[in-house]
């Protein structure tokens, strides 16, 4: 009652409540671990989501198995600084949704399909965005009664977390955790932090410079529209670009699509918050060598930097 209470409370607000109901309980048992151990929450919190950086290794090691760089790599994730500053400093449950899907799509590789799509409808226990790179794995189960085995074991986890507070209000649920979409980040004067959103009044300024079609208002009506969904097309492009990665049905180039998906949606996307990064962080090492080593220079260099300009220190 209480959860359902904070979830209407905060909904329409600024500090709007936007995680699952089990991650929830999680997050007050952590709290009562922490008082028994006289540890604060800050701390035990963020030493449970870093141990798992050590599992998201662990399963990088084993899909890696015959890659003779396979240490070097596993040994990049774990140092990267978006890896340690977004679960050991900032704090987020973020971090365990590379997890899930890394999981998902490791025993999938292995032809266990119900134990994958288990394992990614446990995922939404933390945020429902684990299913951005469903179509991906969905696209390479042979036949369809092992797509079905897939999609009805990741429903039955997903209610397993979500039926309680489903049962007593829907509405509280749907709003706060399934229709949230993320953060528009801007700063004090307006200007956005990530997303095309940043180009556009640029491009209007110069469109208008040369052309008089559209007008400002017509041009306004676009974006308007194009924010408004945002998360459909973004949806959309996904689909059709894992429909046409199909035919990736071995281990590592199922990783690499998902590493790709994961590209659109930074891409694409207007709704930005920076643990985001975390999400995709363990599927960079399946990328080609030359676009793994440019993004992990940029979102390494992008994460390090605004932190240390938060915390007034590059130490």
């Amino acid at each position: 009652a209480g959860l359902i209470e904070y979830y209407n409370a905060t909904y329409g607000n600024e500090g709007l409540y936007n995680h699952p109901p089990a991650i929830s309980s999680f997050m007050v048992w952590i709290s009562y671990a922490g008082d028994l151990l006289h540890v604060p929450f800050k701390i035990i919190f963020r030493l449970f989501f870093t141990s798992l950086d050590f599992v998201i290794a662990f399963y990088i090691l084993k899909i890696l198995i015959n890659n003779p760089y396979k240490y070097l790599l596993t040994s990049f994730y774990l140092l990267s600084p978006v890896t340690f500053i977004l679960s050991a400093y900032h704090g987020n449950t973020d971090s365990s949704i590379g997890l899930f899907i890394l999981a998902a799509a490791y025993y999938l590789s292995r032809k266990k399909y119900m134990l994958s799509g288990f394992i990614l409808g446990l995922g939404s226990w933390v945020k429902w965005i684990v299913f951005i790179p469903a179509p991906a794995l969905l696209f390479v189960i042979p036949g369809i009664k092992h797509k079905a085995r897939f999609i009805v074991s990741a429903g039955c986890a997903l209610l397993l977390g979500h039926l309680p507070v489903l049962m007593k209000d829907p509405d509280a649920l749907i709003n706060n955790v399934w229709k949230y979409g993320g953060q528009m980040i801007q700063t004090t004067s307006g200007e956005p932090v990530w997303g095309n959103r940043i180009f556009y009044s640029k491009f209007a300024l110069l469109y208008s410079k040369f052309f008089n079609f559209p007008s400002a208002e017509l041009f306004q009506k676009w974006l308007d529209w194009y924010l408004g969904h945002n998360s459909v097309l973004i949806f959309i492009v996904i689909v059709a670009y894992s429909w046409l990665q199909r035919h990736r049905r071995d281990g590592i180039g199922m990783f690499k699509t998902i590493a790709e998906v994961f590209c659109i949606v930074y891409a694409m996307t207007n709704f930005w918050s920076f643990q985001y990064f975390a999400w995709a962080t363990p599927f960079w090492v399946f990328l080609s060598p030359a676009l793994f080593l440019a993004i992990a220079f940029f979102t390494s260099g992008y994460i390090w930097l605004l932190y240390s300009f938060v915390c007034g220190s590059y130490l």
